[in-house]
């Protein structure tokens, strides 16, 4: 429970620091632009997503769904299986990531700064949580 309070904390800071930037983006969509461009050397395909983030098919679809609709992935069918699709990040997406990478690394800084200590992620990761 302790960890679900922890994690719905965060996700509140984040989804306050993007309002502030004014990204047009929720913190579900920064996840998943960030993970594609933390990996754009591997084949990422939306079904991997749902693992990776650990959300449902249809809220990784939706997600998907509306950063196409804003022109943020692309989907590329993949050619030895119609059903699965790769994702990329746009042209576009890829510069304003890079644009914006040190800020975004210094607010999560900031909010894991002002995390309580046993909450800090240096401290999860010694005790094996995340």
């Amino acid at each position: 429970m302790n960890n679900q309070i922890h994690l719905s904390a965060l996700i509140k800071q984040l989804n306050k620091q993007l309002e502030r930037h004014k990204t047009g983006f929720t913190s579900a969509k920064v996840q998943v632009i960030a993970y594609l461009f933390e990996h754009q050397d591997k084949v990422i395909y939306q079904k991997d997503l749902e693992h990776i983030m650990n959300l449902s098919r249809p809220t990784i679809n939706g997600i998907v769904k509306r950063l196409i609709a804003k022109g943020a992935v692309k989907l590329i069918p993949n050619p030895n299986d119609r059903r699965s699709k790769q994702l990329i990040l746009s042209d576009t997406t890829k510069e304003e990531a890079q644009k914006h990478q040190k800020e975004f690394e210094n607010d999560i800084r900031t909010i894991e700064k002002n995390l309580p200590l046993v909450y800090q992620p240096t401290r999860l990761k010694n005790s094996n949580i995340i």
